[in-house]
């Protein structure tokens, strides 16, 4: 009895893993690609987040009648509009409108930092610095003070 065996040839061999090596590294590229765009879309949110918070606190301040207190992570305020009192805080991870009387909130932004201090030589400076992702924003704003 003969049997004979078939084997795969060395060229035959070399075709395939060459083949092989082609197709991962066409899916490696793909990926990369959708990881990179992926970050692109994550730091679009969080300037948009960032430019949204830093604009609406800005706002808020500069339409006030006087600022009543500022902490760590929140701005006391009389709106120039109904002069009402209002706050706006930083409170797990969300940058909030809350209106005095009733504690209503109203969400402004997500952020991941937000601090508030008083500078200048009548303390009447506010320095708002706010951070989304790997988005920072600062900026002075310029109070009345009662």
């Amino acid at each position: 009895m003969n049997i004979k065996k078939r084997a795969f040839t060395m060229v035959e061999l070399m075709i395939v893993i060459g083949i092989i090596g082609m197709m991962v590294v066409m899916l490696s590229w793909q990926i990369l690609a959708s990881r990179g765009q992926k970050k692109a879309e994550i730091r679009t949110v969080d300037l948009y987040n960032a430019r949204r918070a830093m604009q609406s606190v800005v706002e808020e301040i500069r339409n006030t009648t006087g600022v009543q207190a500022v902490g760590e992570k929140n701005i006391e305020y009389r709106s120039g509009d109904d002069s009402e009192i209002y706050n706006i805080l930083f409170d797990n991870g969300e940058l909030k409108k809350v209106y005095a009387d009733n504690f209503e909130e109203k969400v402004i932004a997500t952020l991941d930092n937000f601090s508030v201090k008083l500078e200048g030589d009548n303390q009447n400076v506010i320095h708002v610095e706010l951070s989304a992702g790997e988005v920072n924003l600062k900026t002075g704003i310029y109070i009345r003070k009662n």
